[in-house]
């Protein structure tokens, strides 16, 4: 499902060129939940924006199912993102002055598909908020706020589902369920997914974990 291939991604300073991913190479099969893990400035969130499209690499390939991410036409690029590639972030990044479920049909909207209310009002049931449908985000707990997203993150079935630090700002007992959800989620809907945590009890619930030192992946 998710091929990198000798990523190489450094950022200039006034000493020079500071490297924080040197000629990586790592496979992720389709289906799998991976944990990338690290001391902070590892390159962890580096690398979860190289695979979400959001900034490019230096040198190297990020296939998705055969498909090179930086080679595909620019004007075409955004498509492929936006129906294949979903976030899912720490502090969630709702919009506060639309309502869960309007949050959630966002996405759906932007990309012209059918009827997407009615898939914001099943994904939300799916995620256990059918009766927070109309509340703002404000309104909402963490725990619930990161539900919307998970919600949210679903919406456009895409092929990879990433998360960063999804449990950062919840409580254990909260953040714990929160990840159940996730996980029954993601496999149920047969996603691949990548989640950049510090958590190692998180960690070790997925299939995997590579962990992110001086710029080199170790299994």
């Amino acid at each position: 499902m998710i091929e990198i291939r000798n990523l190489s991604k450094s950022f200039k300073t006034q000493q020079g060129p500071l490297e924080i991913l040197k000629d990586i190479n790592f496979q992720i099969p389709k289906g799998k939940i991976i944990a990338i893990t690290g001391h902070s400035g590892s390159g962890k969130s580096t690398l979860l924006s190289l695979l979400a499209g959001l900034d490019k690499p230096d040198s190297g390939q990020i296939l998705i199912e055969g498909r090179d991410l930086f080679a595909i036409p620019p004007h075409k690029q955004n498509d492929f993102r936006a129906q294949n590639i979903s976030l899912i972030f720490q502090n969630y990044y709702l919009i506060p002055h639309l309502t869960a479920l309007e949050n959630v049909a966002l996405p759906l909207q932007i990309l012209k598909k059918a009827s997407p209310f009615e898939e914001a009002q099943r994904l939300l049931k799916e995620v256990g908020l059918e009766d927070r449908m109309s509340h703002y985000p404000g309104e909402l707990s963490g725990g619930e706020c990161q539900r919307v997203s998970i919600a949210r993150g679903l919406a456009t079935k895409p092929l990879v589902l990433l998360a960063d630090e999804p449990t950062g700002s919840l409580d254990n007992e909260t953040g714990n369920r929160v990840m159940k959800l996730y996980f029954d989620l993601v496999r149920k809907h047969n996603l691949t997914s990548v989640i950049v945590t510090h958590n190692e009890e998180l960690a070790a619930l997925c299939d995997s974990e590579l962990k992110l030192s001086q710029g080199q992946i170790h299994k």
